[in-house]
């Protein structure tokens, strides 16, 4: 399991369905059992730059609050722990493949917010920044 403390950081405004109790109640229901732990390490962004542009890249920055939020769709906000939390979500991805990939692990299970799901390739959408999935 990869994760890291950077997933509580991406605050949304309230009532939105993507929230920290998402993230919280995954890692609550996986305490105790016997699982290899891993911190999620930032994304290089040649990594990200496989998946997108970097004007996506450069667009976030720009976008990225330094109080409150940034609306940048009509249901994907940035705060200003979002970007450090969307980088890890991606690294944690690529972490998860290669220790699959190099054998060292059977399966990987990132736990991590902002998802990565929905994000197209040069812009964020349905929560998601980087498409990490």
């Amino acid at each position: 399991m990869i994760t890291h403390e950077a997933g509580f950081d991406h605050l949304m405004p309230p009532g939105h369905p993507e929230q920290v109790a998402r993230l919280a109640h995954v890692l609550e229901a996986l305490e105790g059992k016997e699982l290899r732990r891993v911190v999620a390490p930032m994304a290089a962004e040649d990594d990200i730059l496989r998946v997108h542009p970097k004007s996506h890249i450069d667009r976030l920055r720009k976008a990225a609050p330094s109080e409150g939020w940034a609306q940048i769709d009509g249901d994907t906000f940035l705060s200003p722990g979002t970007l450090e939390a969307a980088w890890r979500a991606a690294g944690g991805s690529v972490r998860a493949v290669d220790l699959v990939m190099a054998g060292e692990a059977r399966n990987g299970f990132v736990a991590m917010r902002p998802p990565g799901h929905h994000a197209e390739r040069e812009t964020p959408m349905g929560f998601c920044l980087f498409g990490n999935v």
